[in-house]
């Protein structure tokens, strides 16, 4: 395996054992071999094949994103911002949202420009609630991240009329449609290759399921 020092950066979060808290270090090295960090703090005496000047650079473990959506949300952006219902409390879930979807290839995009905006803002790890579209597990393996792949699926969707009351159309079929392919996309991540991915199943909204369905997702 090889071995990739940041020599001197000039900021480290680091973890103090013996105060059992965290601290920052000033003009400290960071190295890892492989997945492993081997070395915190001053004056590294190891051989390193990479070699990282940290000056000026503040060196922290990488942030954990516990929900996001990033098959949709670049597309939305300067959208859904903007646009909400007065008499559903500004909310622009039930008449906006369902109007603008991507298709296959913009989610892919979307994917790609979310997970590329994640990673420049420190987050390593993310739970992607997605679902499942094709190139889904290719574009988070080629992205690096450490991803937790949450495949959603629910029995009804919202849906307004008016502008100020809530519909929804119901197929529980479909529903335990979904839940049986969230289950295979889940197997499929905890088999990946790449041995980064998690997973975990997803009802996509309390009040989209059925009882049945989130009592089966539970089981």
């Amino acid at each position: 395996m090889t071995t990739t020092l940041i020599r001197g950066a000039s900021w480290v979060a680091a973890y103090d054992t013996s105060a059992q808290r965290h601290v920052y270090q000033q003009d400290a090295d960071v190295a890892f071999t492989g997945n492993r960090i081997v070395h915190v703090g001053p004056n590294f005496q190891g051989t390193a094949d990479h070699v990282v000047d940290g000056k000026g650079k503040f060196v922290m473990p990488g942030l954990v994103n516990i929900h996001s959506h990033p098959l949709s949300e670049p597309m939305n952006k300067g959208f859904l911002d903007e646009l909400g219902s007065p008499a559903l409390y500004m909310s622009s879930l039930f008449e906006f949202m369902p109007i603008h979807r991507p298709d296959g290839p913009g989610m892919v995009a979307c994917a790609k420009m979310a997970l590329a905006e994640l990673l420049m803002s420190g987050v390593t790890t993310l739970v992607d609630l997605s679902v499942g579209y094709d190139g889904w597990f290719e574009t988070l393996a080629q992205s690096g991240i450490r991803p937790v792949v949450a495949p959603m699926y629910r029995s009804a969707r919202w849906f307004t009329k008016n502008g100020h009351v809530v519909d929804y159309e119901w197929d529980e079929k479909a529903g335990r449609a979904a839940m049986d392919a969230a289950l295979q996309l889940v197997d499929q991540a905890l088999a990946h290759p790449s041995g980064r991915f998690g997973a975990m199943i997803a009802p996509s909204q309390i009040d989209t399921c059925t009882p049945e369905l989130i009592q089966d997702s539970l089981a």
